[in-house]
């Protein structure tokens, strides 16, 4: 083949002078065709030939290679010096060339046998095999002098063409190249088979305006998951769960993989050759070799949701297309964006101080310093920079310089006061932006948990610059939507055109956060998704955390929490953290401790929650900005009582400062923790009449049937989550009514419910039996009954059982009967089924 000439011709010309030849690549690599290519071209110089071959699967078996090549009759001791003979007859009458495909795979006695052999004869040997470092000492893999390794390389995009041209007819268009290359990673093997699997499932098509062939809907197919567990056949549970993890998070510097993964593992992997690092200027990243492994994880993953009925999220605008958002958004490495946008910022910080030491004024002093804060400069070159600009013309820049001013100070001092002084002061000062200024001031309330008082949305003057009425009706439109006036805000929206690109992009963002309170969960969820998309396609990380946080929290509502943590991970990837995303990224941090909690990563939880904590003494207008509240939750295992008081007061606070928002998701969680002790609930019950989000009006009636437990009104509250995809409430509320359930004396009832409420988070992708929690708690089986039913679902009998435990099979069998009643389920397969599932201890 044209593609291993070079290797080919090599390797025939170190045979050709008596020196031995081994051939190492990775599996797939196209090493057993140049082996072929070889023994082709030395037969038809007349060279004899005689071919033996590893086999993993016989490789513990002594002289079974041997035997498949008709150089042993059997494997016994006496077979054994039959073998050597014959191939020492062998090469003593043959100008022989031995060729082994898979050396690293013989059975120890072959390859002594043949290393015997040769070692003083002149048969030449030509041997492949994956590595030689992991090769035993008696390998013929160790071949003897005089010998050359040749590695067989990774195809470029150029000899990937020349394959695509040879397999499907025509090369592939560059974006399809360039995925294949990552996929196959360049290898021969890999690379054919994907060409030739995506030609037979009709994946790869013509595109006759190029005339190039494209892949539709991308190169990965359910047909080449053998292909990948081929790629992985050697690799142990363990450093297959640590393969997922690098895969589901994209490409990592090794530093945050070797703390998300332990050192240990990650040599273990580098070990394998399954993990690919590169130099990215002084930094390490890793990710998986060949790409086609995180396809492969990632599609494991997505297809729990596909298979158990989730079918993806339709994005606006595409034609009846379903996308895995989380899936495609995960392949953008953040950290290298931050990484990159930093870098920028700094060379625009040392172009924008020369312009504004030359020239200081605020059109040259505003991107100064946001290059500044953004390139991590230091709080004291900032206040310099802000004392030493003169605020002197009346006009939008000097404006949106005082908002900036006072939204950095509020932040770096923490001090909300100050900021709205010095808007405060410039009103009168810039009286053709006075609306702007106010409506900055009530924005700036409205982040920091303060209401804003009605007179600072008065419409501006009529002949005001448009741009004061423009962002006074921006903030009416945030309030509302804080305010729970979904219908409100989507009328607003639809008659608000912005005229800046920054007010345009807030307003594609209240639209999702719109559409997820107003119940539309699955259309909100993709718009903050597919806009976070883009901005990482433009390497523009100024808006990434807003969109972070509405595609988190549309996660979270939906259920779907594994998603959830793929894109969590690369919000903590990012390094920088401007000013102007400050409530955002704290609304990242608590959705995400409250993800881990979920999830079971206790410890982890608390550090974010921590984090979120450390970050503001503020609390955000929206659901789940909102740290104390979030700081309660993770710390409920210590002081349960404790936690639940903080959280329902936590909601009442929400309440009256009119974040109905907030307020409604404080109460679901407080409720989950203990009872109502502030009132909270009979606030909610008054407050549902000014609520037009079908969201939140849903989660209001939860709060009161939870508090009223009151199951027919909790039966309803399910089916409306349901009915919005809000999938998470809706297992919420099926734990609470199983509880209730149980507590009444109905256990088959609470089975149901919860075997009901477990298929549905599974087909929302999550499946958590941290949710279960409550109900597991409920159920209370004691250490000895959790013990025996482990067993048992295991497979073992009464009697193994009672051997083991140092029980009668009779006591055994008694102790499970008693389980299945306390469970609520009728017979072993049921009683098993919720042992795997809902009834999962936390601990494992």
């Amino acid at each position: 083949m044209a593609l291993f000439a070079d290797v080919v011709e090599r390797a025939v010309g170190f045979v050709s002078t008596g020196i031995n030849v081994h051939l190492v690549g990775p599996p797939l690599s196209g090493r057993t065709t140049i082996l072929n290519e070889i023994e082709n071209r030395l037969s038809d110089e007349g060279r004899n030939i005689h071919r033996v071959n590893g086999n993993l699967a016989l490789k513990n078996d002594p002289l079974t290679a041997l035997i498949a090549a008709g150089l042993a009759k059997d494997a016994s001791v006496h077979a054994l010096g039959e073998s050597i003979s014959t191939v020492g007859r062998l090469i003593a009458t043959r100008n022989l060339v031995l060729l082994c495909d898979e050396a690293d795979m013989l059975d120890n006695r072959s390859a002594g046998v043949l290393l015997g052999a040769v070692r003083d004869s002149k048969a030449v040997l030509v041997t492949t095999s994956g590595s030689l470092r992991a090769a035993p000492s008696n390998a013929l893999v160790v071949s003897p002098s005089p010998s050359v390794s040749l590695r067989v390389g990774s195809l470029d995009q150029d000899q990937l063409q020349q394959l695509a041209t040879a397999i499907v007819g025509a090369p592939l268009v560059p974006a399809d190249a360039t995925e294949l290359l990552i996929a196959s990673g360049g290898l021969y093997g890999l690379a054919r088979t994907i060409l030739v699997v995506g030609k037979q499932t009709g994946r790869i098509v013509p595109d006759s305006a190029k005339s190039m062939v494209a892949a539709r809907g991308g190169l990965w197919s359910e047909e080449l998951e053998w292909t990948a567990e081929h790629l992985l056949m050697n690799t142990s549970d363990e450093l297959r769960r640590a393969a997922a993890e690098i895969a589901l998070h994209g490409s990592l510097p090794w530093a945050s993989a070797e703390e998300l993964l332990g050192r240990e593992t990650m040599t273990k992997l580098v070990g394998t050759g399954l993990l690919h690092t590169a130099n990215l200027g002084a930094a390490t990243v890793v990710g998986l070799y060949p790409g086609i492994l995180t396809d492969y994880f990632r599609q494991r993953r997505s297809s729990l949701s596909r298979d158990r009925g989730h079918r993806g999220v339709a994005v606006p605008g595409a034609e009846a297309e379903t996308v895995d958002l989380t899936a495609e958004l995960d392949a953008a490495d953040v950290s290298l964006i931050s990484r990159q946008e930093l870098a920028e910022a700094r060379l625009a910080t040392q172009s924008r101080w020369t312009e504004w030491v030359e020239d200081r004024t605020v059109e040259n002093a505003l991107p100064l310093v946001v290059a500044m804060e953004n390139s991590s400069e230091s709080s004291e070159a900032i206040r310099h920079v802000i004392a030493e600009t003169p605020i002197q013309n009346d006009d939008l820049n000097t404006a949106l310089f005082v908002l900036w001013t006072a939204s950095w100070i509020m932040t770096i001092d923490d001090d909300l006061d100050t900021g709205l002084a010095i808007i405060h002061r410039h009103r009168s000062s810039l009286p053709s932006f006075e609306g702007f200024l106010r409506g900055a001031e009530a924005a700036l309330s409205f982040l920091r948990d303060r209401w804003p008082a009605p007179q600072l949305l008065a419409d501006p003057a009529p002949d005001a610059d448009p741009f004061n009425r423009e962002y006074l009706a921006g903030v009416r439109i945030q309030l509302q939507i804080a305010g729970g006036r979904t219908a409100s805000a989507g009328e607003a929206m639809a008659a608000y055109s912005p005229s800046r690109p920054s007010q345009a992009a807030q307003k594609t963002l209240w639209e999702a956060l719109n559409a997820i309170l107003d119940g539309r969960v699955e259309e909100g969820t993709a718009l903050a998704l597919s806009s976070l998309r883009a901005n990482a396609r433009l390497l523009s990380v100024g808006s990434m955390e807003a969109f972070e946080y509405a595609g988190l929290l549309g996660l979270v509502v939906s259920g779907r929490l594994h998603e959830a943590e793929v894109l969590l991970h690369n919000v903590m990837s990012t390094t920088l953290s401007s000013t102007f995303r400050y409530t955002y990224h704290a609304g990242i941090l608590c959705l995400g401790a409250l993800v881990s909690s979920w999830q079971g990563k206790h410890a982890y939880s608390r550090a974010l929650s921590s984090q979120a904590l450390s970050s503001t003494t503020a609390q955000g207008p929206f659901p789940g900005i909102v740290p104390k509240l979030v700081g309660s939750v993770t710390s409920a295992a210590r002081d349960r009582r404790a936690s639940a008081s903080e959280a329902w007061h936590m909601a009442s606070e929400r309440l009256a400062s009119g974040y109905l928002a907030s307020a409604y998701f404080a109460a679901l969680e407080a409720g989950e923790l203990g009872p109502d002790q502030w009132g909270v609930t009979d606030q909610i019950n008054a407050s549902l009449g000014d609520v037009e989000s079908p969201l939140l009006a849903a989660v209001g009636r939860y709060v009161i049937a939870t508090h009223e437990e009151d199951r027919d009104a909790l039966t309803a509250c399910i089916e409306d989550f349901v009915g919005m995809s809000a999938t998470l409430f809706a297992t919420k509320a099926a734990v609470t009514l199983a509880v209730l359930q149980h507590q009444n004396g109905e256990p088959g009832l609470a089975a149901a419910t919860a075997a009901e409420a477990w298929d549905r988070a599974v087909a929302a992708g999550h499946g958590s039996a941290h949710l279960f929690d409550r109900l597991r708690a409920r159920v209370s089986l004691s250490a000895r009954e959790q013990e025996i039913l482990n067993l048992a679902a295991e497979g073992l009998t009464y009697a193994d059982i009672g051997s083991l435990l140092g029980l009668s099979g009779r006591t055994a069998e008694a102790h499970l009967q008693n389980v299945s009643k306390k469970v609520g389920t009728t017979g072993r397969d049921q009683l098993f089924r919720a042992s795997a599932t809902w009834l999962l201890p936390s601990a494992s």
